[in-house]
């Protein structure tokens, strides 16, 4: 069984003013409802998926659960006492998954990205599930298509299997002309943020090579008390979230595990600021304060949103 975890972290910034520090962009409604929606539709779309494992802190609680109400889509909801970045949200959430006695694979799946279509997102995830199962930690990349400065690159190595390869190694997101260097080099793709193991072991590789994030993580778990529909992961009061450094899996895995993985994909994808989210024919050139200005002479880099503009009847 593959049981999704959707992170729901973010600072508001990207989008603003749209979005902002308690309304962050993937639970904004755009053209095609909003991308945490789209990633919990394309989550539960997978074969074989169980129940989603959401992560994400009280502000943005009750946006996450009226989305999944709306969806029809049964989630566990985990809330995050303070953000800590990706590394510890997994933590916790492989934690919640092994705490029935089950271990199942864990597909991590940020919740601000655009893949289309989802199609190829479950594709890559059956021809990976393999190496997970026995063991490997598989991080997803993407054909890089342009030298993007916004992305961390993967290096891939020798073939492990069809289509999925070892992981030479990472390269954290690069000036522009290193970003055209690792462009025509053929050998790296971009760092997707989407990850594919087992439970157990990205928790006995966490505690190898972070071993203050899994202790600190077991904590928070096992002080954990349940609030409606919602697990709140260790009471407030306690200081203990305040010592978890902030990493990624990346980061905190990448020096020691020889059985890493990279499955590439080929698909439209996008995570992060609006100039590479969306494809350019569906952007218009208008600056952020053309939101509330009812013409610009001309315009670039912004998404079209007319719902505060509408002409009267």
């Amino acid at each position: 069984m593959i049981r999704p975890v959707i992170l729901c972290g973010g600072s508001g910034t990207r989008l603003w003013p749209l979005s902002r520090k308690f309304h962050p962009k993937q639970f904004i409604e755009l053209a095609s409802g909003t991308l945490f929606g789209q990633t919990v539709q394309r989550a539960a779309g997978l074969p074989g998926a169980g129940k989603p494992l959401v992560i994400c802190n009280e502000h943005h609680r009750f946006f996450a659960a009226g989305i999944l109400h709306d969806l029809g889509i049964a989630a566990e909801i985990l809330l995050e006492p303070q953000a800590r970045n990706t590394a510890p949200a997994i933590a916790l959430a492989a934690l919640a998954a092994c705490d029935s006695g089950e271990d199942p694979l864990l597909l991590v799946l940020p919740s601000d990205h655009v893949i289309q279509p989802d199609a190829a997102l479950h594709q890559a995830t059956a021809a990976a599930s393999a190496a997970a199962e026995n063991g490997s930690l598989v991080t997803f990349g993407v054909t890089p298509t342009r030298p993007e400065t916004g992305y961390g690159y993967i290096r891939r190595g020798a073939a492990a299997a069809p289509g999925v390869f070892r992981v030479d190694r990472f390269v954290e997101k690069p000036a522009h002309a290193e970003a055209e260097r690792l462009l025509t080099d053929g050998n790296f793709t971009w760092n997707s943020g989407i990850f594919l193991f087992r439970a157990s072991v990205y928790l006995e590789e966490l505690a190898r090579f972070a071993p203050v994030i899994h202790a600190a993580c077991e904590t928070a778990w096992a002080a954990r008390t349940r609030d409606l529909d919602f697990i709140r992961v260790e009471p407030r009061p306690l200081p203990l979230p305040r010592r978890i450094p902030s990493i990624t899996p990346s980061w905190s895995i990448r020096s020691g595990r020889v059985s890493c993985r990279l499955r590439p994909t080929g698909t439209t994808w996008a995570r992060g600021k609006p100039s590479t989210r969306w494809p350019r024919k569906t952007r218009t050139a208008t600056p952020w304060w053309a939101t509330w200005w009812p013409w610009t002479p001309s315009a670039a880099t912004c998404i079209p949103r007319s719902a505060w503009w509408r002409p009267w009847a």
